[in-house]
């Protein structure tokens, strides 16, 4: 005889099964999460070695879920290159989709670079000191208020010179130095900080007459040799002067050598090729009241909640170029985007990647990006 399909045991597994179709329906008509997005720290195509070895964020002491979402938001904002360093070994290098050896320019990067030339003249008795006055070099500076300005407030933008907001007219110059040269005095020299291109680029013709050598032949000689630094350009005007404001091409890589040579306390491989007081000062702030910025180095404080010497230091430039050092924590951090226009502010928007301190920064203090929901990512 068959059983009826109303018997107490049809009934209840049917309405087991109708329990678990009607559970599955309804979790389907959730909102489904996305899927988390993933990370790699290094393109399949990058060389394993030739530059630094590689490491495990977890090796030195790096969450990698922090490294990841550096990593993301890189991509996110159109990186041509993304590199950190820690303890010495790279734990992630990315160039996306760009050739990895392309040069870049790092425009306002180039400050501190240039920052490097200044410190060894003044060690090798070039320069007699960063309280020397302009008149030195340029003697029409003799009389009047330039009779004032020093070569420590070119350093810490506090010349007082005229300058624009941004280097757009700058650029358009057919000799920038005695562009600058002619600027009046508007501000009282010494007094405030106020960001200038045109007294920075002034220091090609300091270079010059205190060395006898233009300023990237100086360099060459002096900072790029000695790191291994073959490859590189610099922008010029009509005049043959180097752009030092914002005109150095280089490779991701070896503006990273620099990150490390400033974290080592000028040392590489060595040999000290920049003054360990030199690196000193540039990461000091210029003044009391000026506490985030140093010589042509801009100043990264500390989070509250961390060390009063566990801060940064680094270089920024126009559409997010950075370079980021963290000396206690012996990370190097740098990313890259290229340069395709002039200084247009929606671009610098579209690409600039605000956060990149912030993300940097969480990679040693965890607490300082805490509860940035946006940045949680699956690593791989």
């Amino acid at each position: 005889m068959l059983k009826d399909k109303t018997s107490p045991s049809c009934s209840v597994k049917a309405q087991c099964l109708l329990f678990l179709s009607l559970a599955f329906f309804l979790s389907s008509c959730r909102d489904t999460p996305p899927h988390p997005r993933q990370a790699a720290f290094f393109d399949s195509t990058t060389a394993i070695q030739v530059f630094l070895p590689r490491s495990t964020p977890e090796s030195v002491e790096i969450d990698p879920a922090a490294l990841a979402a550096l990593v993301v938001e890189a991509q996110n904002t159109h990186s041509n290159a993304l590199i950190v360093i820690k303890d010495g070994h790279i734990i992630a290098e990315r160039y996306f989709t760009h050739p990895k050896n392309q040069l870049l320019r790092i425009n306002s990067v180039t400050k501190s670079v240039v920052s490097l030339a200044i410190g060894q003249l003044i060690a090798n008795g070039k320069i007699p000191g960063l309280d020397t006055p302009l008149s030195k070099w340029f003697p029409e500076w003799g009389t009047g208020k330039k009779a004032k300005i020093t070569l420590r407030h070119i350093m810490t933008h506090t010349s007082g010179l005229y300058h624009e907001e941004s280097a757009a007219k700058l650029y358009q110059q057919p000799d920038v130095v005695k562009y600058a040269r002619g600027l009046p005095v508007v501000d009282e020299s010494g007094k405030d900080f106020s960001y200038s291109n045109e007294a920075v680029a002034l220091i090609p013709g300091i270079v010059l007459a205190a060395s006898s050598k233009p300023l990237d032949i100086y360099l060459r000689d002096r900072l790029f040799k000695p790191l291994g630094i073959l490859d590189y350009n610099w922008d010029r005007d009509a005049a043959g002067n180097i752009m030092a404001y914002g005109g150095l091409w280089l490779t991701p890589r070896d503006l990273a050598r620099v990150g490390q040579l400033m974290l080592d306390s000028g040392r590489w491989e060595g040999k000290q090729v920049i003054p360990t007081a030199w690196v000193r000062a540039c990461t000091s702030p210029a003044r009391v009241d000026i506490r985030d910025y140093g010589l042509l180095w801009w100043l990264y404080p500390a989070p509250k909640e961390s060390a009063a010497d566990s801060g940064g230091f680094g270089g920024d430039g126009w559409l997010g170029q950075y370079l980021v050092v963290y000396p206690k924590q012996h990370l190097v951090a740098v990313r890259l985007h290229a340069v395709e226009s002039g200084n247009d502010e929606r671009e610098n928007q579209k690409y600039g990647f605000p956060s990149f301190r912030e993300l940097v920064s969480a990679l040693v203090h965890p607490r300082s990006a805490a509860g940035n929901e946006k940045f949680k990512v699956e690593v791989h």
